[in-house]
Order: structure tokens, then sequence, then C-alpha cells
């Protein structure tokens, strides 16, 4: 079919090369041999119908579901896995107490051995402190240990009360990396 047009269009063309008015009889010529050329369906139309016997029918009818316990069944299992449930928790609720009164107990028993065990470990360093600052002052005329040149640092105390030393003053002879541990020693608990 394009092939065809094309040969019409040629022949319109070859009609009138250089006229301003285009002639319009090649172009019905070429349609009207175009439609000559072409053939119309023949078949007859068939119209879709029912089967023979008709379709089949459709389920509307409800199905329910099987029921494998009554109400009462229901009722007889919620009540024996309940019942089970809690005696088991009473007996799990028994270890319980009895491992937390167990963990209390050695709480209580190892807290002053543990606190005791610090308390002299403090004292062990605050007298290596004390020591090593006798060794690092030996060359300064008139210095003397625990005091800041000479002067009580606290000077309202009595001699025997105790002040908690500052962190820094702690560690003041132990690195930096050792300062930092034991400072931030709890976020590792």
């Amino acid at each position: 079919m394009y092939y065809h047009l094309r040969q019409c269009w040629r022949q319109k063309a070859n009609f009138a090369p250089f006229s301003s008015k285009i002639s319009t009889a090649p172009s019905v010529f070429c349609f009207s041999s175009l439609l000559a050329k072409t053939k119309m369906a023949t078949a007859v139309k068939k119209q879709d119908m029912p089967p023979s016997g008709g379709y089949r029918s459709i389920p509307y009818i409800r199905n329910p579901a099987k029921s494998y316990f009554s109400g009462v069944g229901l009722i007889a299992g919620f009540v024996a896995i309940t019942s089970y449930g809690l005696f088991e928790y009473y007996r799990a609720s028994k270890q319980i107490r009895r491992n937390r009164v167990e963990r209390r107990s050695a709480y209580l028993a190892l807290t002053p051995l543990l606190t005791a065990e610090k308390d002299r470990e403090k004292l062990k360093q605050l007298r290596r402190n004390r020591d090593e600052e006798a060794k690092l002052m030996a060359d300064v005329p008139g210095w003397e240990v625990g005091t800041y040149y000479g002067e009580k640092v606290y000077k309202s105390l009595p001699e025997d009360a105790w002040v908690e030393p500052h962190s820094r003053e702690f560690y003041a002879h132990a690195s930096e990396r050792d300062y930092r541990r034991r400072l931030f020693f709890k976020n590792w608990i």
C-alpha cells in the first residue's frame, strides 16, 4: 500500500511540476485505483452464545469453619493452662527469692572486707605519693612533705582529721593513662 501511495504522489508531481495551482485529478485516480485493489472482508459475523446446556452454577453458599472445640472445652483449656502457668510461676519465684537472699547475704558479708581492702590500698598509695614527693623535692631547701611551701594546706582542721584527696592529687605521680582509666572506671562496670 505504501508503494502504491508513493507512485500516486509521483504521478501528481509529474502532472503539474511548476504550477502553483495543484490539480486533484491524479490523486483521485490514485485513491480510486487503490480502493479497487483492496478487498473487503467477506466473513460473516457470528455472535457469542452460551454453551449448550448453559453455564455452570455460581457457588454462593457459605462454608462454615470446622469447629474443633466447644465453648466449654475452650474455657476448660484456658483454666488448665492458666493453672499450670501459676504453679510454675510460684515454683520459680521461690527459687528466685532464695537466690536473692543468697546474693544479699554475700554482699553484706563481703562489703566490709572489700571496703577495708580498698581503704588499705588507698592509704598505701598515699604513702607512696608522700615518699615520691620526698624524693623529688629532696634538693629544694626548706621543703616539708605534705605542706605548701612550709605552710599547712588545711589550717582550720585538727591534726588527725581525714581529708579525702582529690583524684588529681591521688594520681599525681601516675601516668595520665592510668588516671583516666581509674577516673572512668565506673563506666566499665
